[in-house]
């Protein structure tokens, strides 16, 4: 225990101790910047996605536009195309236990904008 008598050796402990605790800030603003952009990557993808599958389903007649729109979607992600709420076409690699009711895009409020008034809206059960 000589070493931390010395002003030296308390002088070495000081500066591990600040670098380390700068590096744990950096650490965690670090992460919580990564996480935010593969979020906002995500979204990006999903819009450009979205995007296609309107502009291909206005090109298209109905059975060709889905079929093209399907192969679009990979193994991972849900689609559901509302035309009106009895016309609805949920992504062939649904399964039926995974199924959203569509009373729950018309009804809740914040989705419910999507359907009337046209509007982009991001939902995230993330945080």
């Amino acid at each position: 225990m000589m070493l931390f008598r010395s002003v030296a050796g308390k002088l070495w402990g000081t500066i591990l101790l600040l670098v380390s605790f700068v590096l744990l800030i950096l650490t965690v603003m670090l992460l919580e910047f990564f996480e935010n952009y593969h979020i906002n990557e995500t979204e990006k993808g999903l819009s450009n996605t979205a995007h296609k599958i309107t502009r291909i389903l206005k090109e298209h007649n109905r059975e060709v536009g889905l079929e093209i729109s399907w192969e679009l979607v990979d193994d991972v992600t849900k689609v559901v195309i509302i035309n009106s709420p009895k016309e609805y076409y949920y992504s062939p690699n649904h399964t039926d236990s995974l199924k959203l009711p569509i009373s729950y895009l018309t009804e809740e409020d914040d989705l419910k904008e999507v359907l009337t008034e046209d509007k982009t809206v991001k939902k995230s059960n993330i945080r």
